[in-house]
């Protein structure tokens, strides 16, 4: 351990480097999601250079790396299970570029959302995302991660046009447009994704969790902001009534920004936001609320708009829905425009909405057939119907035009640990991989067991044998997804 200190020490500096029991808890202390054992060193690099020569350092000494870019972790991806070395990409912060002709930015991988979306509202352009992200999670590890943009559209479903990484041996790589030896002085400019060839690398470390290497910066596609907006907001009853209307929608390609939440998480969520007092919560919240904001850009703005309304319309009545049911958004809450919310990250200085104090609330999220989400809905209710400390949210995000959808259940507790929830958690997480719940980017090594102990044996040997091809050590954030450090002596053959 004093080798292994004193080499980090000389690789990135002392000044970089945290080490000492008390040290890395004070570190710690700022996770939301608490680590199950202490990294041995925390170290802070500046650039790629210094991530390479602490990667190679790792593999020397067969030490793992857990790599982290957000300031504030809400998930088990940034746990150091087996110790090791934690990089920690806060310093890696810049803005590199916000490109207006080709509609895309390059960020470093410690850029949070907090900072991206209002420099890119200075240049009147946005980028989409997610249901109210924490200012401070980073831009590049939630689209990493898959973590699901409001647009359903298709154009949304794949932001990242091209990125750097270190791969697990210490090698430096580019994907896509941005992998020309000149980078910055070809033409190509990073802006396309595929290519040279038919391998596409980032299909690699999207979902994978920090295990397949770490990505330093990335080109992010971005667009301009609608000149003109409105929120249509419709109350339902039930999930079938949110289904149907959400397919109709998807399938006219209505508006932008389209999910629905359930009361639960609408308190949690938009009205929480918003600071409604609590009379107009409890009086005046449906069972379900139905989002769509229709946006439109310079040419014609007012006719877009108002041909947008009337295809809904006509999509509600379709639907047997009352067409006097929509609201927009200053007709429900009677504030201000809700689209700009939606657009901006998580306010401060409340507490984020996935947390319950400093520990985040248990949640589960998978992909689903929209048609499916009704019957995972029901199930989850029964599931929790019985626990009075529990209030359960629901989210319901389409994803490509209603080609898929990510259903999102959050248990809502008073009380930061408590048992009865954790039950419930896992019967429901039981419950739902029953019914057929695809879960792409399961998070702690207890559901990864659950999900991937449901695969072809064959399929897991592919993703290993993967995995080693570029992490022969397996040192790469260990114990996540199916992979284990103890595999780098297995030989791919469990």
């Amino acid at each position: 351990m004093i080798n292994l200190n004193k080499r980090l020490r000389d690789t990135v500096g002392a000044e970089n480097v945290i080490d000492g029991e008390q040290g890395i808890r004070q570190y710690l202390h700022s996770f939301a999601v608490k680590p199950k054992a202490l990294p041995r060193a925390i170290v802070l690099p500046r650039d790629s250079a210094t991530i390479q020569r602490i990667v190679i350092l790792a593999n020397d000494l067969c030490v793992p790396i857990t790599p982290v870019s957000s300031r504030i972790h809400l998930h088990q991806g940034a746990d150091p299970v087996k110790g090791g070395i934690m990089v920690d990409l806060r310093h890696l912060n810049r803005i590199l570029e916000i490109d207006r002709r080709n509609r895309k930015v390059r960020v470093e991988a410690g850029v949070t959302w907090g900072q991206l979306i209002p420099a890119l509202m200075k240049e009147n352009l946005m980028i989409t995302n997610p249901l109210f992200p924490h200012r401070e999670t980073s831009v590049v590890s939630s689209l990493l991660d898959r973590t699901p943009p409001l647009d359903p559209r298709f154009e949304c479903a794949e932001p990242i046009a091209s990125l750097e990484l270190v791969w697990p041996t210490g090698e430096l790589f580019r994907t896509g447009t941005a992998s020309h030896v000149n980078y910055g002085a070809s033409s190509a400019g990073g802006a396309y994704p595929y290519g040279p060839g038919p391998i596409d690398p980032l299909r690699l470390l999207q979902g994978s969790q920090g295990t397949m290497g770490i990505v330093t910066w990335a080109n992010i596609r971005v667009k301009k902001r609608p000149t003109l907006n409105e929120t249509i907001l419709v109350p339902l009853d039930s999930p079938q009534h949110v289904t149907a209307l959400m397919h109709a929608v998807q399938k006219r390609r209505i508006g932008r920004e389209c999910f629905a939440l359930n009361a639960a998480m609408l308190k949690t969520t938009i009205c929480e936001a918003l600071d409604l007092p609590k009379a107009f919560i409890d009086k005046r919240l449906p069972q379900w609320l139905f989002v769509l904001v229709i946006s439109a850009a310079k040419w014609f703005p007012e006719e877009k708009i108002a041909y947008e309304k009337e295809a809904l319309r006509k999509v509600m009545d379709s639907e047997g829905l009352t067409v006097d049911c929509m609201n927009s958004d200053k007709q429900l809450f009677g504030l201000g425009p809700l689209h700009h919310i939606l657009r901006s990250p998580w306010p401060d200085p409340k507490a984020h909405w996935t947390l319950n104090g400093t520990i985040p609330h248990k949640r589960l999220f998978f992909i689903s057939r929209l048609d499916k989400a009704p019957a995972f809905i029901r199930n989850m209710e029964q599931e929790a119907a019985g626990a009075k400390r529990i209030s359960l949210g629901v989210y319901v995000q389409p994803l490509e035009y209603g080609g898929g959808t990510h259903l999102e259940f959050a248990f809502f507790t008073p009380n930061q640990h408590d048992h009865e929830a954790d039950e419930i958690f896992w019967s429901c997480a039981i419950s739902s991989i029953k019914l057929g719940a695809h879960y792409t980017r399961p998070q702690g090594r207890r559901l990864a067991r659950l999900v991937y102990g449901r695969l072809d044996p064959q399929y897991i040997r592919l993703l290993k044998e993967t995995k080693r091809s570029f992490d022969p050590n397996f040192i790469m954030n260990p114990d996540k997804l199916c992979f284990s450090f103890e595999d780098k002596g297995n030989n791919g053959s469990s």
